[in-house]
């Protein structure tokens, strides 16, 4: 008679299932840290995204107060202009052509604040965040009749590199118009190069 012995059997059993656990076990750690470094790469790339645009918030401030202080200045040189020229022979003053003066004297000092002094304004920009690795870049200046517009970069590297890019738009205001400073600058072709 043959009898067969089943307790080896169960020592079998329990080590396939222990081995199956183990191999679950290991997966589901697997998975877990395969998740832990995705999200912290999700993080990273955000942190460096919200620098580089953050610059971009501060370049923007920067703007501002140079659109301020270049209206200002026209507007003091516009109002110191003489009136004498604008009196005739008879003593008749021609407020026409004072105003249109005025006028183009307000124009062209506005364009020649902005023009001499945007680069300073915008390297100061970049010593707001106190970054090492940020920069931020003038690409382009350019004037036409009626506006500035000024494309700044700005870099981030932190093992990832963030670049985004901007175009301030400046609309040259006219003289004795109250037009805000922040309806004077328009925010163009934002863009993530990278």
């Amino acid at each position: 008679m043959n009898q067969f012995n089943n307790k080896g059997s169960t020592m079998v059993m329990l080590v396939i299932i222990i081995s199956l656990l183990t191999i679950l076990g290991m997966v589901i750690i697997s998975l877990s840290v395969s998740q832990y470094k995705g999200n912290q790469l999700d993080s990273k790339k955000k942190k460096v995204f919200y620098i580089a645009e953050g610059a971009l918030q501060g370049t923007y401030c920067k703007i501002y107060e140079l659109v301020e202080n270049a209206k200002s200045e026209a507007t003091k040189k516009a109002d110191q202009l003489s009136q004498s020229p604008y009196i005739d022979d008879k003593g008749r003053f021609n407020k026409g052509a004072y105003e249109n003066a005025q006028k183009e004297t307000f124009e062209i000092a506005f364009i020649n604040y902005m023009d001499q002094n945007y680069q300073s304004y915008i390297k100061a920009s970049q010593e707001l965040p106190k970054k090492e690795d940020l920069q931020i870049k003038i690409e382009k200046y350019k004037k036409d009749p009626f506006k500035i517009h000024i494309r700044v970069k700005s870099t981030y590297k932190e093992k990832i590199e963030k670049i985004i890019s901007v175009t301030y738009e400046i609309t040259i205001p006219n003289y004795k118009n109250h037009i805000s400073i922040k309806d004077l600058i328009g925010v163009t072709n934002w863009k993530i190069e990278k």
